[in-house]
């Protein structure tokens, strides 16, 4: 789990407005793009917070993803994202909640909170989602519910 980042106002600071950060990897190719209106950067700690971010990226098998929420945070030492706030997930699958971590090396999604899921016009919901990109599994976690059309 990534926690938010706290602020500290004495800290030197870095800070960027409509910032578009892509990481490649060493064979060149995108692993991950993320967009934000707002990247604040506290020095002494290396915590990162991001306003309004996209996070896009494509999984194993050239499917294209993109997590959306309107607060995130990046910490030092981490490979993850924090997603807060009207998180939406938008591919294969669609899925809204209020938090959820992502890291961008394992392309695991983990969110404690109620998760609604819309696969193909099929409903699901949960108190808990686990997703992995690499094997394309979803592990809904508690009190799962469903509606699904003939």
């Amino acid at each position: 789990m990534i926690d938010e980042p706290t602020k500290t106002s004495d800290a030197p600071t870095f800070n960027a407005q409509d910032a578009e950060i892509i990481q490649t990897g060493v064979n060149g190719q995108r692993q991950y793009q993320i967009r934000a209106a707002n990247i604040y950067q506290n020095l002494n700690d290396g915590e990162i917070a991001l306003t309004q971010l996209e996070l896009e990226f494509t999984d194993d098998q050239s499917r294209v993803w993109k997590l959306s929420a309107e607060h995130g945070a990046m910490l030092q030492n981490t490979q993850g994202i924090l997603f807060k706030g009207n998180v939406k997930l938008q591919g294969n699958v669609e899925l809204a909640t209020e938090q959820l971590s992502f890291n961008y090396i394992t392309r695991i999604a983990y969110t404690p909170t109620t998760v609604n899921l819309n696969m193909s016009g099929q409903r699901l919901g949960a108190a808990a989602m686990q997703a992995n990109f690499k094997t394309g599994q979803i592990k809904l976690e508690s009190k799962v519910n469903g509606h699904f059309t003939p």
